[in-house]
C-alpha cells in the first residue's frame, strides 16, 4: 500500500508522463507529415494520406478491440501482455492494406502493409504501460520514434531523401520499436485470437465504437480519395495535421472528463457543472482554434514551407477546421458523460447515426469543392454535438421524474 501522502504525488508523475508520450506520438506524427508534404506533389501527398489513415485506424482498432477492454478489467497484469488478438488484427490488417497497394499501386500503401503488424503491436504496447502506470518505458518509446522522425525531416529538408524515404524510415523505426518493446516486456507477438481473456463480442463492440468514432475521419479520407481524388484527401489530411495541437488536447482531456462527469452526475445542478466545464474546455483550446483559423492568412512561402504544393488547397478550410474542431470540444463532455452513466448502447446509437450521416454528407459535396467537404464537415460534427446534449438532457430529466 502506499502511503496517502504519495499519492497524488504518483498520479502526477503518470499524468505527466502520459502527456509526454501523447505529445511525442503527436509530433512524430506531425513531423513525418510536413516531411512528405514539403516534398512531394500533391497527388503523393494523397497517397500518403490513404496509407497514414490505413494505419491510423487498423492500429487503433487493435488498440480499441484489446488493450482497451484489458486495462478496464481488474485482470493480473501477466493477463495484460496477452495482446495475440491484436496480433491477428495487426496481420490482417497488412493484407488488407497490401492487396490495396498492390491494386492501387500505391508504395506508401505497401510500407504500410509491410509495417502495420510492427506498428499495431508498439500502439498496444503504449497503451497498457501508460495504464499500469509504467510511463518510463512508453516515454523511452515514443522520444525514441520522435528522434526518427526529426531525422526523416531533416533528411527531406536538405533534399536528400524523398517523402516515400522518409515515411518508410519512420515506420518502420516505428514497427521495430514495437517488437523490441513487446519482448523486452514480454508481450505476445504471434498471431492468436483466443488468448487475449476478453469475450469476443466485447472487443468487437469496442472496435465498433472506435470505427464509428473516430476512424470515421479514416473512412473519409479513403472514400473521399476513391471519389473525389487524391487532391481532396491530401488537403483533408494537411488541414488534419495541422489541427494535431488542438486534438491532442482534447484527446488529453477526455481521460479526465469521464471522472469529473461522473463527480458533477452524482451532484446538484449536474448539467450546469457540464455546461461551464464545456466552456472552459473551448476557452482553454480557443487560442490554438483562433490560430489554427488566422494560419489559413499566412502568405503562401511560409504555408508551403511547411506543407508544400498541398497548402493551396489547406489554406482555404483552415477556418472551417477550426470550426468543426470547436463543435467537437462542445460535444466532448456530453459524451463522457454517457460514458460515465454507463450508457454504451446509447453511445453506439448515436455514433452510429453520426457516422451514418457523415460520411454520405460528405460525399454529396466532393463536386463542389473541398471547401464545401470542410463545410458539411463542421455543419455534421455541430449536429453530432447538438444530438450528444439533447439525448443528455433528455435522460438526466427521465431519471429526476
Amino acid at each position: 500500500m502506499n502511503p496517502p501522502a504519495q499519492r497524488p504525488r504518483r498520479f502526477a508523475v503518470r499524468s505527466i508522463g502520459a502527456l509526454i508520450v501523447a505529445l511525442s506520438t503527436s509530433a512524430s506524427g506531425f513531423l513525418v507529415a510536413t516531411a512528405v508534404a514539403r516534398v512531394a506533389s500533391v497527388e503523393e501527398t494523397g497517397r500518403f494520406a490513404v496509407a497514414a489513415a490505413a494505419v491510423a485506424l487498423s492500429t487503433a482498432m487493435a488498440r480499441s478491440a484489446v488493450t482497451d477492454p484489458l486495462v478496464v478489467n481488474p485482470v493480473g497484469s501477466a493477463a495484460l501482455t496477452r495482446i495475440g488478438r491484436a496480433s491477428s488484427i495487426g496481420a490482417a490488417g497488412a493484407v488488407v492494406v497490401g492487396i490495396a497497394g498492390l491494386v492501387t499501386h500505391s508504395e506508401y500503401l505497401l510500407v504500410g502493409a509491410i509495417t502495420l503488424h510492427g506498428l499495431t503491436i508498439r500502439e498496444c504496447v503504449r497503451a497498457v504501460a501508460v495504464a499500469r502506470g509504467s510511463c518510463g518505458a512508453a516515454v523511452l518509446v515514443e522520444t525514441t520514434w520522435l528522434a526518427v522522425a526529426v531525422v526523416a525531416f531533416v533528411g527531406t529538408a536538405v533534399g536528400s531523401w524523398s517523402g516515400l524515404t522518409a515515411f518508410a524510415v519512420w515506420a518502420g523505426a516505428g514497427a521495430v520499436l514495437g517488437y523490441v518493446s513487446a519482448v523486452r516486456q514480454r508481450f505476445d507477438l504471434l498471431p492468436a485470437w483466443r488468448s487475449t481473456p476478453v469475450p469476443t463480442g466485447r472487443s468487437l463492440s469496442f472496435a465498433a465504437d472506435t470505427v464509428m468514432g473516430s476512424g470515421v475521419v479514416q473512412l473519409v479520407t479513403w472514400v473521399s480519395a476513391a471519389t473525389g481524388g487524391l487532391t481532396v484527401a491530401a488537403a483533408l489530411r494537411g488541414a488534419g495535421t495541422l489541427a494535431g495541437p488542438v486534438t491532442v488536447c482534447l484527446g488529453a482531456a477526455r481521460s479526465v472528463l469521464i471522472p469529473r462527469a461522473v463527480s458533477r452526475l452524482r451532484s446538484q445542478g449536474g448539467l450546469r457543472g457540464l455546461r461551464r466545464d464545456t466552456v472552459l474546455l473551448c476557452l482553454v483550446a480557443s487560442p490554438g482554434l483562433v490560430a489554427l483559423a488566422a494560419a489559413g492568412a499566412l502568405p503562401a512561402p511560409a504555408g508551403e514551407a511547411v506543407l508544400g504544393e498541398t497548402w493551396a488547397f489547406v489554406a482555404p478550410i483552415l477556418p472551417l477546421t477550426a470550426l468543426e474542431l470547436l463543435f467537437q470540444l462542445v460535444s466532448a463532455v456530453p459524451e463522457s458523460a454517457h460514458r460515465a452513466l454507463g450508457m454504451s448502447r446509447r453511445i453506439v446509437q448515436l455514433r452510429a447515426v453520426s457516422a451514418l450521416l457523415r460520411i454520405p454528407a460528405m460525399i454529396s459535396v466532393i463536386p463542389i469543392g473541398i471547401g464545401a467537404m470542410a463545410a458539411m464537415a463542421a455543419a455534421v460534427t455541430a449536429l453530432n454535438a447538438a444530438l450528444w446534449w439533447a439525448h443528455l438532457i433528455h435522460a438526466r430529466r427521465r431519471d429526476q421524474t
